[in-house]
């Protein structure tokens, strides 16, 4: 409860906040400057921007529609397992339009402990579904949510690569891991599903003023990470795009005096293929770095997007 009302709050506070120009330079530029659009692009940010779009919706209730997509004989959006993908939505103001990416854990080498499928993380079912809710009920008063009358896009966690992604691995282990043998790969698409969600959100809001691309855990790190520039790039530089993390470790342990530490770094590294996505221009953007590095760049390149960061509970 303490949670639900902390990040309530956080995005109250995000939504009010005003936007500032990241240098007296490129105080003219409006957004994403176009030095940076390219090095974007050079890195390959946008390459499955406009290929996928659903095969299927289907109203599930409550005001949500699931968007299903079309495997593509495993080159479409995916999940880790193989099994397919599914975005959610809800329609109501559509200039103010909230793209949501759930968390869930993470998957690399002989480390297993994240979502797997998609069609069983419904907005309904989903822990953090009081996002969804209108009034959040905390026993002493009702909090009334920010986010009420937006539109939302519901983005599942189940590619293992916290969305960022773009890679796929032998791994037989991991199918015995998920007690399902049959399985033998890992398909690590995280870039793809976000693309695929950021994708239909345009397509059905296609005049949001306003974007709150969030996300909590796995999701708060993909919303920290590329898909910000996914949705500036869907969107536009004119739209007022926001994002908000939501306890997404972004920050990570890269102690060269922790073995473990730097083992597991170095396999996610290895598994998701993340890296080749950073422009060449964020010289501290590298595989064994912090992840924060991205934030820092994308602040000095885009000059009208906010950011907000919740750890609820830290010491």
């Amino acid at each position: 409860m303490r949670i639900l009302t902390s990040l309530l709050l956080g995005v109250a506070v995000l939504l009010a906040s005003e936007s500032a120009f990241s240098d007296w330079g490129k105080r003219f530029t409006i957004g994403l400057n176009d030095e940076a659009r390219a090095e974007l692009r050079d890195a390959g940010v946008d390459k499955y921007m406009g290929l996928f779009t659903p095969v299927a919706s289907e109203d599930i209730g409550d005001g949500w529609t699931r968007h299903s997509f079309d495997r593509e004989g495993g080159d479409g959006p995916i999940c880790i397992a193989g099994t397919p993908y599914s975005v959610f939505t809800r329609i109501r103001n559509p200039n103010k339009v909230m793209i949501f990416m759930q968390g869930g854990g993470a998957c690399w080498e002989d480390f297993y402990r994240c979502n797997v499928l998609a069609e069983a993380q419904a907005p309904g079912s989903s822990p953090v579904s009081g996002i969804f809710v209108d009034k959040f009920d905390t026993g002493n008063r009702k909090i009334r949510n920010p986010l009420a009358n937006w539109s939302i896009v519901y983005l599942p966690y189940c590619d293992g690569s916290v969305f960022s992604g773009d890679n796929d691995v032998w791994d037989p282990e991991f199918g015995e891991a998920i007690q399902n043998p049959q399985v033998k790969v890992r398909f690590h698409r995280g870039l793809r599903n976000a693309t695929a969600g950021i994708d239909l959100a345009k397509d059905m809001f296609p005049r949001a003023r306003r974007v709150l691309l969030a996300g909590s855990s796995a999701g708060g790190v993909g919303a920290a990470s590329f898909a910000p520039f996914l949705a500036r790039f869907a969107f536009g530089d004119w739209t007022y795009l926001s994002v908000f993390n939501d306890a997404g470790p972004i920050a990570i342990n890269n102690d060269p005096n922790n073995p473990a530490a730097q083992d597991s770094i170095l396999k996610r590294a290895a598994d998701w293929h993340f890296d080749k996505f950073y422009p060449r221009s964020c010289l501290d953007c590298v595989a064994e770095g912090q992840g924060t590095a991205i934030i820092d760049w994308r602040l000095d390149n885009d000059n009208t997007i906010t950011r907000g960061v919740l750890f609820d509970g830290c010491r």
